[in-house]
């Protein structure tokens, strides 16, 4: 797990690095249409290093809900449900070698999958 003060500095720096539109959206729920077979989609994991943190929050919002992972990690070929409910969500994945990916303005009614492929790159479905 990495340190608050790391973690701290890996949120204010991804949030930088969203567009501003991003940063000041209004809280935003998807299309109740698009969510026929509910809202939940996992998270995989097909990188060789493990997924050690992964945390959603509402895009708009400044504030990460808790680690859905806990005290586990999600070692490859593993992979993690996650139910934000109707809503559009960022989600953050760190790893073990201290790296953060983002997801960005994801429908959760509309995907089915957050992948972290071998080369470190998110990929969704």
């Amino acid at each position: 797990m990495i340190t608050t003060f790391r973690r701290a500095a890996v949120f204010a720096a991804l949030f930088a690095a969203l567009p501003a539109a991003a940063q000041n959206a209004t809280r935003q729920y998807a299309d109740a249409s698009h969510c026929g077979a509910g809202s939940a989609f996992v998270v995989e994991n097909a990188a060789e290093v493990p997924v050690t943190e992964i945390f959603v929050r509402v895009t708009g919002s400044s504030a990460w809900g808790p680690d859905r992972l806990g005290e586990r990690i999600l070692p490859r070929g593993e992979r993690l449900e996650l139910d934000p409910g109707q809503q559009i969500v960022d989600v953050l994945i760190l790893t073990a070698d201290n790296r953060a990916l983002l997801a960005a303005r994801q429908n959760a009614c509309v995907i089915s999958a957050i992948r972290v492929n071998g080369d470190r790159t998110l990929g969704i479905r």
